[in-house]
């Protein structure tokens, strides 16, 4: 049996293997940063994504590619990539999916001036009535993960076999193509969520009438 050991380490991250050999993983700091977290192997990729978007990725990559041929690492990610680890993340995070934002992604304003110049409403009533149909949707990341897993594992499986380091890799998920095309899937199933619950409300209005 293989003994604790660190690879890498920063202010706020650490890359290390347990007595099993198994990589893990923790970002922030509960002293200035606020949050801390700590993942196993089969969340390589989301450790890879949030290193991503802090403020400390070049300090990781230099770090990293002292100490750890990224091909070494690529078992790990592919391993993580058969759980869909990382769509979590590159959907939007916690943000998104636990504090709510995947109900403030939605342009409305069309909903809204729809039912201004139909239904003879105040911009303010409509307003609120479209956020009350907000209010109503159900858009949990479970929902997400199952409609997108494909594109997903297909996307970010060539992600991972094209790069040659973690430079690389953190270059490639950073692409504006890559990160606006998950950010469209993310509106795209906002917007199929909030016309469900568009869907139920018009029913229920006609069972009432």
């Amino acid at each position: 049996m293989a003994e604790e050991k660190t690879v890498a380490s920063g202010h706020n991250y650490s890359i290390g293997t347990d007595k099993n050999g198994h990589y893990e993983f923790t970002l922030g700091n509960l002293s200035d940063a606020g949050w801390f977290w700590e993942g196993k192997e089969d969340e390589a990729i989301g450790f890879l994504v949030r290193i991503g978007r802090s403020n400390f990725t070049d300090q990781f990559v230099k770090d990293i590619e002292k100490e750890l041929p990224f091909s070494k690492f690529k078992p790990a990610l592919n391993k993580a990539l058969k759980k869909n680890d990382g769509l979590y993340q590159i959907s939007g995070d916690n943000n998104l999916w636990t504090h709510g934002g995947i109900y403030d992604v939605l342009d409305t304003t069309e909903e809204v001036w729809e039912r201004v110049e139909n239904d003879g409403e105040s911009e303010e009533e409509a307003k609120e009535q479209v956020n009350e149909k907000i209010g109503n949707m159900k858009a949990p990341y479970e929902g997400f993960e199952k409609e997108f897993a494909k594109q997903y594992k297909q996307e970010m499986g060539g992600i991972i076999a094209g790069s040659a380091s973690f430079g690389d890799f953190l270059s490639k998920i950073d692409n504006d193509e890559f990160r606006l095309g998950w950010l469209e899937n993310v509106d795209r199933y906002a917007r199929e969520k909030f016309n469900e619950a568009k869907g139920v409300a018009k029913r229920r209005k006609k069972l009432k009438a």
